[in-house]
């Protein structure tokens, strides 16, 4: 009993102090909202979505994720752990070196019609994020979460102060906002540097190393075809909109997702606990009974997710008229169904967790081709017709056949059963609640039922989810 509350306690542990950790990095990008919507135009802010996002995808694909790899060995190699550090950052220069090259070559011919300071800050933000990745997932899988939480504590106030200054004091506009974004990571490095560097040497040989790196390879390219999947079915839809639409309306569905971002953050916060948990507890788990830790926390995770979604939806239009200036405000129209998305993806994540733990990510690979496939042509019909919206309801339909197949995938390593059909019925409540939210008046009254309803649904993993944080408080009280 001690033993399994133990694998609880962890869990909250991690979830606590990645919550503490993310402040920095996730809610700071939500309550700047106000300040960018006031001091950028439609036009601006989509130019700088553009090209955050588009650094974030080509980590993915030149890096192949390398991250995800460092961090999975470096648990498992207890007594070198730095080997895989140092492969993390043999990839990231020979990724660096790429990305360089070819944006001098994209920028000599003008391939893309950009200003100047777009491909520089491009490769710049490329560059420190990667490592800041690297760097925060080995401090992550070598237990130093403390540091992780402290250096997500600077990059926030680093960020804050930055952008203060670059947009209120000396009025930057869009260059003030990308340096913010360079110099909060800077910070992360530095003072994650103190507790990485130097870096040991090993007893290993070369026959042991490579080996090693051959392993993370493979482990790492079906992990970065799946992160490039997330990508496209979080951001693909921003260039269709671009293509289609324009860059104005990109802005508008950029601000958008500022709302679903508080959802994205909960599921952010408790993947990277749960990612450590799950590879923690995989090889103690009888595959053939399934595992009621794996079952208990996907059944209290979900709770908090559709209660989480259905309470947004509900307070959309409202927090929209606090957050977003005039000329954003149309935003809100599009955040509901992007709620839903980041519920999915939420899921999805959970049960992506199983696969890394079993060092199976080719069904993670898999299963993401499939949903940016729909999610692409999704895109190509819908968007035309419906705009932004159409936009939205795409990324909705990628993300729950993510959710989908990876519950049906999972089944093949882990057995744990899983109340699906519970989850439909308040996914098609929530649905019902967005089309009374686009009515005359929201029709408030209307989701306050539904709210209700999922509440009723998960009365028993809400009681479960208190107990649970009470005993965490307990125990920390013992221990003080």
């Amino acid at each position: 009993m001690e033993k399994e509350e133990g694998k609880y306690r962890y869990l909250v542990k991690n979830t606590i102090l990645f919550t503490i950790s993310s402040f920095g990095s996730k809610l700071l990008a939500f309550f700047l909202v106000p300040l960018y919507t006031n001091v950028l135009s439609t036009t601006d802010y989509g130019i700088a979505d553009i090209i955050t996002t588009t650094a974030s995808v080509l980590i993915y694909i030149l890096t192949i994720n390398i991250s995800a790899s460092v961090m999975r060995f470096a648990i498992e190699d207890k007594k070198t752990p730095q080997r895989s550090l140092r492969y993390g950052l043999q990839v990231l220069l020979k990724g660096t070196v790429i990305m360089l090259s070819g944006t001098i070559f994209v920028w000599q011919y003008n391939l893309i019609k950009w200003d100047n300071y777009c491909y520089l800050f491009l490769v710049a933000i490329f560059f420190v994020q990667a490592l800041e990745d690297i760097f925060l997932n080995y401090l992550r899988a070598t237990d130093k979460v403390y540091i992780v939480v402290i250096s997500g504590l600077l990059s926030t106030s680093t960020k804050l102060v930055s952008n203060i200054v670059t947009l209120l004091v000396f009025h930057c506009g869009i260059i003030g906002y990308l340096v913010s974004v360079i110099i909060g990571s800077v910070i992360s490095i530095t003072f994650s540097s103190f507790y990485i560097l130097p870096l040991k040497k090993t007893n290993t040989t070369v026959i042991e190393d490579n080996k090693l790196y051959c392993e993370m390879r493979k482990y790492a390219i079906p992990a970065a075809i799946n992160a490039v999947g997330w990508w496209v079915a979080n951001g693909i839809d921003r260039y269709f909109l671009i293509w289609i639409k324009g860059v104005a309306i990109n802005g508008i569905y950029s601000v958008a997702y500022k709302i679903p971002t508080m959802m994205s953050i909960l599921c952010n916060i408790f993947s990277q606990a749960w990612g450590l948990s799950a590879i923690r507890e995989y090889n103690s788990t009888d595959k053939t009974d399934g595992s009621n830790f794996y079952k208990n926390t996907y059944a209290l995770f979900s709770a908090v997710l559709m209660l989480l979604c259905s309470l947004l939806i509900f307070l959309n239009v409202i927090i929209s008229k606090l957050l977003f200036a005039k000329d954003f405000f149309e935003a809100w129209k599009y955040s509901s169904l992007l709620i839903v998305a980041m519920a999915f993806s939420g899921l999805g994540s959970y049960l992506g967790g199983i696969f890394s733990a079993a060092k199976h990510n080719s069904e993670l690979a898999i299963s993401m081709a499939i949903s940016t496939v729909i999610n692409i042509v999704l895109n190509m019909f819908l968007i035309p017709i419906y705009g932004a919206l159409g936009a939205a309801a795409a990324t909705v339909a990628s993300y729950y056949v993510i959710w989908l197949l990876r519950y049906i995938m999972s089944k093949k390593y882990l057995r744990f059963k899983v109340n699906i059909f519970r989850d439909h019925i308040a996914l098609c409540a929530i649905f019902i609640q967005i089309i009374m939210e686009h009515q005359y008046n929201h029709f408030y009254f209307g989701q306050a039922w539904v709210v209700l309803l999922i509440i009723f649904l998960y009365r028993k993993e809400m009681k479960g989810c208190f107990v649970l944080v009470m005993l965490f408080i307990e125990n920390r009280k013992k221990n003080s």
